[in-house]
């Protein structure tokens, strides 16, 4: 399979990554991204990773269309329209401070789970490959994929429901490590657009969780 861990280790020599190293949350979106361009797995798909800033001119020219005319739902960048046409998945890699994050971040971090795009994000624990995606007043909700069984026989006799462990833990935001990989899925010209209203929104906030370059020369236009 295109994903495999075997295909990961292989590619991950490229970034210094040998088979048994610790492959972080920084390291696996940029190999996902050589996969999928290489094997050509999901053709509309686009993955993009970004460290800590979003440059909104990288996102337009790579994952979006420029258009002449006007249309319903459009962006104006740069004096240019755009519209979107494919599916594209965010990486943003980001790091809140040295040794733990800022409560000043915590409201900025939540505001994130409001955005309709928004996947959730890994990492947040030391060494310790964890999915948050939500969050309970100051608790943080996660989910740790290292369940370990036997292999599937049969998959359409067994399904792989088994291998999802749907145990959800809690984490309080003050115990977050500061290093996470944000995740954001745009599947559609609405959603593109949607996106970028919050990225109007987030940008505004005094302690933001990302940079987004280029923000100010950014127009959402939605046409009754």
């Amino acid at each position: 399979p295109p994903f495999s861990i075997q295909k990961i280790c292989i590619l991950g020599e490229l970034f210094g990554r040998t088979c048994g190293e610790w492959f972080s949350d920084f390291d696996l979106p940029k190999i996902f991204n050589l996969i999928n361009e290489y094997f050509n797995v999901f053709p509309r798909v686009i993955i993009h990773h970004y460290n800590s800033n979003l440059s909104l001119n990288d996102f337009m020219i790579n994952c979006a269309k420029e258009i002449t005319k006007e249309n319903e739902k459009y962006a104006i960048y740069d004096h240019k329209k755009y519209i979107f046409d494919k599916i594209c998945i965010i990486f943003i890699s980001i790091r809140l401070g040295l040794q733990s994050i800022s409560e000043e971040y915590f409201p900025s971090i939540k505001k994130l789970f409001n955005c309709k795009e928004f996947l959730g994000f890994v990492g947040g624990r030391v060494q310790s490959a964890s999915y948050f995606f939500g969050y309970i007043n100051n608790d943080l909700l996660f989910m740790d994929p290292h369940y370990n069984q036997s292999s599937i026989k049969d998959l359409e006799i067994e399904g792989i429901s088994t291998y999802m462990n749907k145990t959800i833990y809690t984490l309080p935001l003050t115990n977050l490590q500061t290093a996470l990989t944000l995740g954001f899925l745009l599947r559609n010209n609405e959603e593109f657009i949607d996106f970028l209203k919050f990225c109007n929104l987030i940008s505004k906030d005094e302690n933001s969780a990302f940079y987004i370059s280029g923000i100010k020369n950014l127009v959402v236009i939605e046409n009754e």
